[in-house]
């Protein structure tokens, strides 16, 4: 009875998680982040028509180590976030495989053969495989895992543009 008991309540799942409310009042006279977005943040410094400030700024944005790390770890993020999707959906594996086998057979007397010379014989197999298997994502497991892999990318995303906007 125990037992009973205790497979099925492994069986539960925990509830998503709740996001919390992040939302904050703030006066009327501030400015909000959509109007800071309308106006666009990338590039600032080629409205201004400044040759030599293009230059400068481009030349920092190329050779910052942070800018240069920080959109390593996106692009690895944004691969990361690719191949957390893969385990939702069937696997395929096919092979191949072959052989050739030869006995010799020394010191058997076969009726009909010389004396002295060996019989053989030789076998060739060939084989083809096909598996197919699929995780069926009962518990959440895989989707909460490619959700992971998504938030993180979006993370890197933002430390990238942060970066990149610090500059």
């Amino acid at each position: 009875m125990w037992i009973i008991v205790g497979l099925v309540a492994a069986c539960g799942t925990a509830p998503p998680p709740q996001r919390p409310d992040l939302r904050v009042d703030v006066a009327a006279a501030w400015s909000s982040a959509d109007t800071m977005a309308s106006q666009g943040t990338g590039d600032w410094w080629d409205r201004l028509g400044d040759e030599e400030l293009k230059k400068l700024v481009d030349t920092a944005l190329e050779d910052n180590l942070d800018l240069i790390a920080a959109s390593a770890r996106l692009r690895a993020a944004q691969g990361q976030a690719k191949i957390a999707g893969a385990p939702l959906w069937p696997q395929f594996n096919m092979g191949t495989s072959g052989s050739k086998r030869k006995q010799v057979f020394v010191g058997f007397p076969i009726p009909g053969q010389a004396d002295g010379t060996p019989t053989s014989s030789t076998s060739t197999s060939y084989g083809v495989s096909l598996d197919v298997s699929w995780e069926l994502d009962l518990w959440g497991r895989l989707s909460a895992g490619k959700a992971a892999a998504v938030a993180d990318r979006q993370a890197a995303t933002a430390i990238y543009v942060g970066a990149r906007e610090s500059l």
